[in-house]
């Protein structure tokens, strides 16, 4: 990591200790990680294009934007992580699933998802999965694997 630029690991929110205040904020906290990457980015690979996964996401990326020259997109993991839990209650593989999705941060909508073996629609499905799952109280169990 500090070949990178940062000493601590992106996503740890700071904490308070009797010695020291943490930053004003965790978005500064992390943008200044995420500026001192980027300054390293910028002078050994100024073509590179950075996926910002850390939080909080919508911040860092605008910090990233203002003060840096580096090409980034900032994304939420909730989209490839709802395809997992997806497939699990459609009883099929990731793989198999062709998904687009929009939203900002954690308000993640799927606006297609289709089987890519057979071309399935798999929203009506999804769908007519969602009010039986939501009034069942095993939600909070958690499912088993399902082989990918």
């Amino acid at each position: 990591m500090l070949r990178l630029g940062a000493d601590r690991r992106a996503g740890a929110a700071p904490r308070r200790t009797a010695a020291c205040a943490p930053p004003l904020s965790h978005a500064d906290g992390e943008a200044r990680i995420e500026a001192r990457i980027c300054r390293n980015l910028e002078r050994h690979c100024p073509d590179a294009f950075l996926v910002n996964l850390s939080n909080p996401m919508s911040r860092v990326t605008l910090a990233i934007n203002r003060g840096t020259k580096v090409r980034n997109v900032g994304m939420c993991r909730e989209m490839p992580i709802g395809v997992v839990r997806l497939a699990r209650l459609l009883r099929m593989s990731t793989r198999r699933i062709d998904a687009r999705a929009s939203g900002i941060n954690h308000f993640t909508f799927f606006t297609q998802m289709q089987d890519r073996d057979s071309g399935e629609d798999l929203l009506p499905r999804v769908r007519a999965l969602a009010p039986a799952r939501l009034r069942m109280p095993v939600l909070r169990r958690r499912l088993p694997p399902w082989p990918n």
